[in-house]
């Protein structure tokens, strides 16, 4: 219930890309959450190397990803 709060009242959606967050259920849930919602998505890539897949790939595709691993 605070999550979807927290996404429904927030401005965006900063997802900080590492394989832990790809593997994360509740981060799946949040971030689908979010563009279901209409609430902008920031991928951010924390891990240098990182590919994301499956559901990660599909909800950023077409995003501009920051990278803040250096």
């Amino acid at each position: 219930m605070q999550m979807a709060e927290g996404v429904q009242g927030a401005a965006c959606v900063i997802c900080f890309m590492t394989q832990a967050y790809q593997d994360s259920a509740n981060c799946n849930l949040e971030l689908k959450f979010a563009h279901q919602s209409g609430v902008p998505i920031v991928p951010v890539m924390m891990q240098p190397n990182f590919t994301a897949k499956n559901w990660l790939a599909i909800l950023t595709a077409g995003s501009i990803w920051t990278p803040l691993y250096d």
